[in-house]
């Protein structure tokens, strides 16, 4: 009883994106495989094999938009810095 209780006062664990999960989801994707028996499949196999497949594809698509959004909010930090410290200079020398 204890330890559930600590593990739910924890709330969730906080989603951090890596290029490594990143990489590694986009390796292990599932390619459909061709088949030499034409035996067709149960009904629940396909759904079971379609969620699984598009929840896969969600989070490839979420780590991508997080670590684009991430990569773009670094660069336009660093254009900043770099005019920051040019209107800096400009103003020392306009003096």
């Amino acid at each position: 009883m204890k330890n559930s209780f600590t593990q739910a006062s924890r709330g969730p664990k906080p989603d951090i994106k890596t290029k490594a999960e990143l990489l590694h989801h986009i390796a292990n994707r599932k390619r459909p495989m061709p088949e030499r028996t034409l035996t067709p499949m149960g009904p629940q196999k396909l759904v079971a094999h379609r969620q699984a497949y598009l929840s896969t594809e969600k989070r490839i698509a979420q780590l991508k938009e997080g670590l684009n959004g991430a990569q773009g909010k670094l660069e336009k930090g660093l254009a900043h810095t770099r005019l920051h410290g040019k209107a800096r200079m400009d103003f020392g020398h306009s003096r």
